[in-house]
Parts: structure tokens; sequence; C-alpha cells
């Protein structure tokens, strides 16, 4: 099917298996993949037996024996024992494939026609030069000529909307393509499908939501954030959060994004340089619902970040495989677990009025967790990672529009936040599924912030920075995307805290230039797509010189 051209999929016939299943048919089925588990187990231990055996009839010196069944041997214990599924059984429910494909609504997800493009964009925003022209190649060669603003793929049979105006008004019809049951969303996050597994409460991400499920969580969502501004936030209450995060520190250690710290997150999260991300979730927690979180709380969640990610984006049969689920996603299951029984008690705080059931708890406690660990928890610190990577850069290398312009001005420090966001979109894509015949068969469609942000119609000279744009344009927090204009509309999907974040970012750069001078220890600023690779700074003792910041 890879190979096909997206115009195939609306007439062949699908095999609809749902990328996740409600929590009613997965508790009724969760039993049955047991047999099947356990027929696997029992037939490797077989094979090796009969491999051994087969091995030691063959016509050859012991030496060689012995040499070819050490490796076959090390073949079975290395590389097929460790993908022998231990984790939950029910996950196998999500869809249906095999360790290195699975297939959704009808569609096939091969290391060809999904996997490899998304190498590709990963290895494009990754670049520490010429990231910019890396993706622009990237997403051009998705295209075709007669359809330069229309990309078809990184998945099979997805067409992904580049044109800012199309994908303004793709945003402006979610809610009436909800109404009329065109449209639904899976499992995904930007580009990447994920599985089950790492939701064994609800059963799905909170951006794969039925319809129904978004429904009853948005409106929360949406109190909790920007809807809770004047009553529980303003600039002024957050500058007073950020300063006494900066008065707590000497030195500002800033590391890798969550794609580049695994190994310190999975066996020493304690040293991890994650201090902004931190101090952004206990911001987030203080907002949204009073909590305080501890020092230990903080670092177990910011390393969730990463942890999360991939054993989430592995297919089903390698994420509950020996190895995976016993080294990764046994132990964030576990860790999410914790969370999601404190925020199950402290948001009836928050909302005591309203009836809350155990399955609407559960959901909207795993919405929230999801945006600390996927959303907002993780967008903010990447932002401001970037914001502080382009201010720290020295005057020769950073984006023109910057230099010598007043960053204590908080108008040029807002007008920064969007131009980064512009540049470095924090979620590439809105991911969907839309149907045009009662849902026998779907169509995978890509709404691209990033390159509607990237328009040249829209953006003048869209690859370099500029500080003049017009905020009304803003489309990178899918802002167009509010049901009759209300953030807490059970059919909105725009971010829900988009206006807390800014705040967020401007009181933190703020905060930062009142607890200054700082000396900036890092030789050079490193920065793709994804943020920089890393810096370190420390308090300067007396009066500011020339290698302050």
């Amino acid at each position: 099917k890879d190979g096909m051209p997206p115009a195939a999929m609306a007439s062949e016939e699908p095999d609809y298996t749902p990328l996740v299943q409600s929590a009613t048919s997965r508790e009724a089925t969760s039993g049955q993949r047991g047999c099947p588990t356990c027929l696997k187990w029992c037939m490797t231990f077989v094979l090796i037996i009969v491999v051994i055996v087969a091995i030691q009839q063959l016509p050859l010196s012991v030496g060689l024996r012995t040499g070819l069944l050490a490796i076959v041997v090390w073949f079975l214990v290395t590389v097929v024992v460790p993908l022998l599924p231990v984790g939950p059984s029910s996950n196998t429910d999500s869809y249906t494939g095999g360790i290195f494909s699975f297939t959704v609504k009808g569609v096939d997800f091969t290391p060809f026609g999904y996997l490899r493009n998304l190498g590709k964009f990963a290895d494009a925003a990754s670049s520490k030069t010429n990231w910019v022209e890396n993706l622009e190649e990237f997403f051009a060669g998705l295209a075709t000529k007669e359809k330069p603003n229309v990309g078809f793929g990184p998945c099979p049979y997805t067409r992904m909307y580049y044109d800012y105006d199309k994908v303004k008004e793709q945003l402006q019809g979610i809610d009436a393509a909800i109404n009329h049951g065109t449209m639904e969303r899976t499992n995904e996050l930007a580009m990447v499908l994920f599985n089950n597994l790492m939701w064994p409460e609800v059963g799905r991400f909170c951006l794969g939501f039925t319809n129904d499920e978004h429904a009853v969580v948005r409106p929360y969502l949406a109190k909790l954030f920007d809807d809770a501004q004047g009553e529980r936030w303003n600039l002024t209450t957050l500058k007073e959060m950020m300063r006494a995060e900066f008065a707590a520190v000497d030195t500002i250690v800033e590391g890798d994004q969550p794609s580049g710290r695994m190994k310190t997150d999975l066996f020493s999260p304690a040293e991890s340089k994650t201090w902004i991300t931190q101090v952004v979730l206990r911001v987030l927690h203080k907002v949204a619902l009073g909590y305080d979180l501890s020092k230990e709380q903080t670092i177990e969640l910011s390393a969730l970040q990463s942890l999360l990610l991939m054993p989430a984006a592995c297919p089903g049969e390698i994420a509950q495989g020996l190895l995976m689920w016993k080294a990764i996603g046994q132990r964030t299951v576990e860790g999410k677990a914790k969370f999601m029984e404190i925020y199950k008690q402290e948001i009836p705080k928050r909302f005591p009025k309203d009836d809350w059931d155990e399955q609407k708890l559960t959901l909207t406690a795993s919405a929230f967790l999801d945006a600390m660990l996927t959303a907002g928890g993780r967008s903010v610190p990447l932002g401001l990672d970037i914001i502080m990577g382009y201010l720290l850069m020295e005057n020769e290398k950073k984006p023109a529009a910057l230099v010598d312009v007043d960053f204590t001005d908080e108008a040029n420090l807002q007008a920064l936040v969007f131009e980064v966001c512009r540049l470095h979109a924090p979620v590439t894509t809105l991911p969907r599924w839309v149907t045009e015949d009662g849902g026998q068969t779907w169509q995978h469609e890509g709404i691209c912030l990033h390159k509607a942000g990237y328009d040249p119609k829209k953006f003048e000279r869209p690859t370099e920075m500029m500080l003049n744009r017009s905020q009304k344009d803003s489309i990178y927090w899918a802002d167009f995307a509010l049901a009759d204009g209300k953030n807490a509309h059970p059919n909105s999907h725009a971010c829900p805290g988009k206006q807390l974040s800014i705040n967020m970012m401007v009181a933190f750069m703020k905060e930062y230039q009142a607890a200054g001078p700082w000396k900036l220890e890092t030789p050079e600023i490193e920065m793709s797509y994804y943020g920089t690779k890393g810096f370190t700074l420390t308090k300067a003792s007396g009066k500011a010189s020339a290698g302050d910041v």
C-alpha cells in the first residue's frame, strides 16, 4: 500500500481496525491476548531447542558447530527474546500489525512509508546550521510541481496542507466537521502515531480522544489555563512566581530537549539539565491547580516527558516486548499513575460545584497530565530555550532583527515570542482523519501549522526573523480552531493555554533580566529547529561587565 497513490485509498475496501477502542470494549477484550502471548513464549523456547538439536546433527566439526550454535543462540537471546511480549495484553487491541508496521483505518504504516519519512524530518530539523533550508526541502519533497502547497506524506495516504489560507479554513471548519461526523482524531502528536500502552486508565492519548471525550475535558482545560486569567493568574503574579525561582539559583544549566536527554532521564533524572522545564512545570501546577510540586516530583515529571516518547511511538508489539517494557514502559506507566492520583484529588477542589464521576475525573486527569508531558509543559520550556538561545548568541551570529533591540521592553519580548513560535512551531501539524462516505473509508490529513507560518503570501521573507509581524496572523497555537470563538467550547481544538504560555515566557524573561547580570559559560550557542544544544549561565557578582548577559 505504501507505493500506491493517495487517491487509491478511497477505492479500496479498508480493513478497518480502530487505533484505540473505547474503555468498554477494551475491558471486554483485554484477556483475549493471553493465550497468543503465552504461545509466543512457548514457541520461542521450542524453536531454541529445535535449532540446538538441528545444529548438533549437522555434519560439521565440533568447532564449527559450536560457533554456529553460539551465533544462533546470541541472535535469539539478544533479538528475539527482548521482543517477546510481557506488557499489558490489551494494547494489542489498539491496531492490527506486527513488529515494524501497523494498520489504522485501513492504512498501513510501515518502515518504508512512515518511519523513513519521520527519520528524514528529524534529520532535517536537528541540523545545527541550515535547518530552515533542510525543512523547506523536506516539505517540498512531499509535494508535486502541480500542487506545491499540498504534501503527500509523511504518513501513507496523508494529505498535508501548507497554504496559510487553506490551513486557516480547515482550522475554522473543525467544529462543523465534528458536528457532521466527518472528522475524527486518533492517537497522534504532530506527525507521530502513538500506541495506547502508556494510557491504561483511559485507553488513549488526549489528542486522540473521541469527539465525545474531548467535549468533556476541553472546557476544564480552558478553565484551568487561559480562562483563569485575572482570577488565578496575570502577568504580575507570573513574574512573582518566576522571581522566586530565579532567587533560588546561582547557576542555570540547560541541556538538550526531551529527545536528547533520554539516557540521563532513564538512569539519573536528578542530573538532567532541565531547570527551565522544571520551573515551567511548577508554575503550571501552581496556576492551574494551586498545587506545589516538590523537588522530587518535578524531577520525576520532567523525566517522564522523554521516557514517554519512545515506548508510546513504537508499534505495540515492540512497546510491550520484554526489553522496552521492562526498561522504560512499565516505569513510565507507574510514574504517570502517581500523578494521575494527585490530579484526581486536586481537580475536584478546583471545581467543587461540579459532579465528578470516575470516568469524567479520570479523563480530565489524564488530559491534564498529557498537557504537562507533551503540550504546554514541554512546548513552553522549548520556546524559552530557543528565546534564550537567540538572545545569548553573539551579535554577528544572531538574527539581524534582534541586534540592538531593547528586550527589557515587554512589547519586544512578546513580539519575539510570536516570531520564535512561527519559526519553531511548537506543534508542526494538527493531524486528523476525514470521511466523505459515512466512515466506510478515511483520509488522513495534516493541517501543517509549520508550513502555514512560512507561507510567503502571508509573511514577508518568511525564512527570516522579523519582529514587526502582525500577531493577529498567528496560527502556531492552531488559533483559528475555536468553535464560536470560545476557548471552552467542547469542539474547540486550539491550544487552551495560548495566552498563559505567552505570558509565562514574557514573565520568565523579565525575571531572568532582573536576577542578573549573568555570565555565559558556554563558548558557542548552537541552534536547531528543536532548540539549543544547551548552555550554562552563572550569576555575575558585582557590576556588569562586557561578558555579562
